[in-house]
């Protein structure tokens, strides 16, 4: 989130494992960052003005450009991959632009873009509502286009409820998994100021570097990898 303060700091520390790991930028319309740098809006304006097509196209453009200008400033190359914040990147309007920019601006080289296509099997209204603001037509978009895109998305949950039992659902995701699935996670080592959903970042870290999460993946028959290394290699 290139808007955000902590962007340069955190680029900096990403640094050592640059060669082992997909570093993304992740498009931002709806948070305090976004706000901030003067187009930020809630996530439901955002939806209502994109499907009513109220956010001028040049407008859509400069800000993908701005954002990718920051990442590169600072990282120094391209990003890996593309996804968005509340999933925004697939949103009408805003996806035709970034698929454009990319297009145009990097080539046969472009990043990969994640498609918030949710799994069936994770059906929720949430998980409804994310693949119904435009995965379908993201993933026609890149496939039109030649770009290296993921399929699906797992890992959607309500996170703010802590009666959500992390492991047994990962447990679900793993199983179910397709190859190439993205599985989502918001995990965290301490809890930042004023982060609600402060309790849940630690559960999953806690789980994600534990060993248990390492038996799950090989009872799950489940290997990690870069999303460049599955996806590039469609194209």
């Amino acid at each position: 989130m290139v808007y955000s303060h902590l962007w340069m700091q955190h680029a900096s520390m990403l640094k050592e494992h640059q060669e082992t790991l997909d570093v993304g930028l992740h498009l931002d319309w709806t948070s305090e960052f976004a706000v901030q740098a003067g187009h930020g809006l809630s996530l439901s304006k955002l939806m209502a003005m994109t499907l009513l097509k109220h956010l001028h196209p040049n407008e859509i453009k400069r800000i993908i450009q701005e954002q990718l200008d920051l990442f590169e400033k600072t990282w120094g190359q391209p990003p890996d991959h593309v996804d968005g914040h509340q999933h925004i990147q697939q949103f009408s309007g805003i996806r035709d632009s970034l698929v454009l920019i990319l297009k145009n601006r990097y080539g046969k080289h472009a990043p990969w873009l994640r498609v918030s296509k949710i799994k069936q099997s994770d059906f929720l209204f949430k998980t409804w509502v994310i693949t119904a603001m435009g995965a379908t037509e993201l993933l026609q978009l890149a496939q039109k286009n030649e770009m290296a895109h993921s399929y699906t998305l797992s890992g959607v949950y309500d996170i703010r409820n802590q009666t959500n039992y992390y492991p047994k659902r990962m447990k679900q995701w793993l199983l179910s998994a397709d190859q190439g699935t993205i599985i989502m996670c918001h995990p965290a080592s301490a809890i930042s100021a004023n982060d609600v959903h402060g309790a849940t970042r630690i559960n999953e870290y806690a789980y994600l570097s534990s060993d248990a999460f390492n038996q799950d993946l090989l009872h799950a028959k489940v290997q990690l990898a870069r999303g460049s290394t599955l996806y590039q290699t469609q194209l």
